[in-house]
This record gives structure tokens, sequence and C-alpha cells, in this order.
């Protein structure tokens, strides 16, 4: 791990990573996407003697790259860091790198493969597929509330959306971390291009259908916290609808 002049180590601690996400949008303060990077800006870290979260910023590897080759200045930055590109939509975005090939989403241990939607509540795909007429590339929407049913995360036509109102966004490499408080995960995406995408964690809810993933077991809750369905290494392949719940059946 790097070491600059003053002793001071790269790593930077959990919760000033967290004070500086939540500063920053929970993306790129100059374009807002949501792969990022963490960027220390007065000073640089060479010259810095201490990681503070008011001197860090988050930057997408374009911009990041823009800055250090002296194609964009400091003050440039400077000044997106006073009012972050995602504070005007109170979203962050990215896109999912999906090929053409079968999608396969795999929560807990459970896979769904070539699937027209994977969970259908009520006349509504939850998640489902399909593929771009024009691309033939394979196209992932969806709707993830945390445990009070808030909205927390969708995907649209590959495209994922965060709001600033959760707790906290964390992406790291190939994981999206969506906290509702401190030590609550509501989702935990893991992301392997160009074909699959890990449900590894997920505390969601849906009104009267809550789902609950940690270790390799996803167990569907009734209203009353009941357990009415447990996946554990399932398959699910090529269906119109994997799982379909209808008329509030687990009430």
């Amino acid at each position: 791990m790097k070491i600059n002049k003053h002793g001071l180590r790269r790593y930077i601690p959990t919760e000033i990573k967290r004070l500086v996400r939540r500063r920053s949008g929970f993306g790129c303060v100059i374009c807002g996407l949501g792969f990022y990077e963490y960027e220390h800006v007065d000073p640089e870290f060479n010259d810095t003697k201490e990681h503070d979260p008011y001197k860090i910023t988050l930057l997408c590897p374009n911009c990041h790259g823009k800055v250090t080759t002296k194609k964009w200045t400091k003050d440039k930055v400077r000044a997106a860091m006073m009012n972050p590109k995602n504070f005007s939509t109170s979203t962050v975005k990215d896109i999912f790198d999906i090929g053409e090939n079968e999608l396969t989403v795999i929560w807990g241990d459970t896979s769904f493969t070539g699937s027209h939607q994977i969970i259908n509540i009520e006349g509504k795909g939850v998640l489902k597929f399909e593929v771009c007429k024009e691309s033939k590339k394979w196209l992932l929407s969806g709707r993830f509330n945390n445990s009070k049913g808030e909205l927390a995360l969708i995907i649209e036509k590959n495209e994922w959306i965060g709001y600033l109102d959760n707790w906290d966004i964390n992406v790291e490499g190939q994981s999206i971390v969506i906290r509702e408080k401190s030590k609550h995960i509501c989702l935990h995406l893991i992301v392997d291009p160009p074909n699959i995408l890990i449900i590894k964690q997920s505390d969601v809810n849906y009104g009267n259908l809550r789902i609950v993933t940690k270790g390799k077991s996803t167990i569907f809750y009734n209203n009353k916290m009941e357990p009415s369905l447990t996946l554990s290494n399932n398959v699910f392949s090529n269906n119109f609808i994997d799982i379909l719940i209808d008329n509030n059946p687990f009430n």
C-alpha cells in the first residue's frame, strides 16, 4: 500500500469514505456517474497529512484522467465539489455492460437465465429481461425498494439509478451496496459482465411481499413476516415468468 512523504497510507477509513460519498452525491461530482475513484484535492495525496472528508471527492475514471493529465484544472473540481452534479436530480446513474448472450441473474444461490420476467407481482414485472431489436443485446429492468418499501434503486434497460435518499450507496469494483442505515444492507449487487448479475444480499419490500437474502437462501415473507417461500439452489430457465405472485396470496 502506498505511503506518502508524511507517512500517510493510501487507505481511507470507512466512515470518512462514507462522508465523502454523501457529500459528493454518491457519484462523480463533475458528470455524476456512479462508478468512481476517491481523489484528494486540497492538497493532493502526496502532500496531505490526513484524510479530510472535506478535501476528498469522487471522480469517475474519465473525469479523473482529464484532471491528472491536466486537461482540466483543479479549479473545475473544486467548483464541482461545491455543487455536485447529482444534487440537481437527487439520483446517481451508470450503465451495466450487458452483452448479446442470455443474461443470468443469480439471486442468493438461485439462478434465473433467459426468462422474460424473474418476478411478477400482481401483473407488474419487478425484475425482467428483454432483447433490444436493434443491438440484439439483453436489457435488464427492475425495481428495488428498501425494507420499508421506499424506492432504493431502479434499473431501466441496463441503466441503474440510485436515489440520494439512501443512507449510503457504496460502489467498489464490481460491487454496489445500498444501505438504509449503518448496519442494514437492503441491496448488494455484484456485476460480472457481460452476462451475469448477482444479488448477493437483499432486504426489499413490495408491500405485502418482503424478499430477504442472506447467505445462500432467499426467503419470501408475507406482511406478518411469516416465511411463505424459500429459494435455495433452484434453477429457472427460459420461462415467460419464473415467479408469479397474484391476488395477494401472501396476506
